[in-house]
């Protein structure tokens, strides 16, 4: 099955620094169904070729492409910034060259692809319904800190979002 998919190995780099970025493999299945994306999926992670930290599955749709986002253990990442830019950069460059913008969509939301005549891409999204929230009980304990307010992303599958006095609290915390 995989046999039969491009692949191709994308370093991305974002930001203002040359040392902010990381790799991606990108898979271009083609026009492939939503059942066949997800066998795909089952198998790439079934293989016992090593994985790159960020694999990226890119197929053709009727209103653009459809792309989800792994992680090397095979977990879905429910959004990946780095993996729609290292999927947007593949179709410019492999599959629509001649393309200035690009419709992509996931299980979760849609975005666009912008490039410049400079060849910089840039991702735009809608942005997302977010309610505000309670705080969570454990927020504290997990950040060491307080938060000052709460709101959900997306709704229940989506995102806990916590506003917190400074950018040191989070780069504190250390993930389990």
């Amino acid at each position: 099955m995989l046999s039969s998919i491009t692949s191709y190995p994308v370093r991305c780099m974002y930001g203002d620094g040359a040392e902010q970025g990381g790799a991606a493999s990108v898979h271009y299945l083609g026009d492939v169904s939503l059942t066949q994306f997800d066998g795909y999926a089952a198998a790439l992670f079934s293989e016992t070729a090593p994985l790159h930290s960020t694999e990226v599955l890119v197929a053709r749709s009727a209103d653009g492409y459809l792309v989800e986002s792994y992680s090397a253990s095979g977990r879905q990442i429910q959004f990946c910034g780095h993996g729609a830019l290292a999927a947007a950069f593949v179709v410019f460059e492999q599959l629509e060259p001649a393309a200035e913008l690009l419709s992509f969509s996931n299980h979760y939301q849609s975005w666009h692809a912008q490039r410049s005549a400079g060849g910089v891409i840039a991702l735009l999204y809608s942005r997302p319904n977010v309610e505000e929230c309670p705080l969570p009980d454990f927020a504290a304990a997990v950040l060491g800190a307080p938060s000052t307010a709460a709101a959900v992303a997306g709704g229940s599958a989506g995102y806990l979002l916590l506003v917190v006095a400074d950018a040191a609290i989070v780069q504190r915390v250390q993930p389990d």
